[in-house]
């Protein structure tokens, strides 16, 4: 990890709203250069050398307990037109409902996960703080057992990136809806797609964290 920030032309660039972040795990400073090499590249691509993806096969995964998943079901709507989306929900039920975000998924569920989600380019994960425990579980077995890129979305992605992607290879910031149809264009187009607005990605050492959209004004 640099320890200067630097902008897309090199220069030194101040990214003091993660400032707190960095500070807090030991992460002295956040690069913004990209590195397109196959082996940094979350996708297993680079810029010269891109496999072809298009349809993209996603992957979008609930571990809240119920199936209700609003943002998460917006943003397969708006993925789903030129990409192969599918959805995977976690539901379980609790008898002390405060203890439970704590709890663990079983090795069996783990498994049915993993082979519903086997052959997906990659995966995404929607992360609330306190289910950040289960989001590291899914995480890890996933990438030990299909090593694909995860990509975490939500409300602890959006106020802790660099924390989430000490895990997850990205993570989408504020309302994702732009953001990840921007992604998605990009990188069945061959592009290089480390500069997406609202996204942020690790790349080997280095960290990517891009500007948040401003916030939809028409909602009709």
């Amino acid at each position: 990890m640099k320890s200067s920030p630097a902008s897309e032309d090199g220069s030194s660039t101040g990214l003091s709203e993660h400032g707190d972040y960095a500070n807090s795990y030991g992460i002295t400073g956040v690069t913004r250069r990209v590195i397109y090499t196959r082996r940094n590249d979350p996708l297993g691509g680079s810029a010269d050398d891109v496999r072809d993806r298009y349809p993209l096969k996603i992957t979008l995964i609930s571990p809240y307990p119920d199936i209700g998943s609003y943002g998460q079901r917006i943003i397969s709507a708006s993925l789903k037109k030129d990409n192969d989306v599918q959805m995977v929900f976690l539901p379980r039920y609790f008898k002390n409902l405060p203890s439970h975000f704590q709890e663990p998924f079983s090795d069996k569920i783990l498994a049915n996960l993993v082979e519903i989600i086997r052959g997906s380019d990659f995966a995404g994960i929607s992360v609330m703080t306190n289910y950040v425990p289960n989001a590291i579980q899914i995480t890890e077995r996933i990438k030990n057992d299909l090593d694909i890129p995860i990509l975490w979305g939500g409300i602890h992605p959006t106020i802790r990136p660099i924390e989430c992607l000490k895990y997850a290879d990205m993570v989408c910031l504020g309302e994702g809806e732009e953001s990840i149809l921007e992604f998605s264009s990009k990188v069945n187009s061959h592009s290089a797609y480390h500069r997406t607005q609202g996204m942020g990605f690790k790349n080997g050492g280095d960290l990517t964290i891009n500007e948040v959209r401003a916030l939809p004004k028409n909602l009709e």
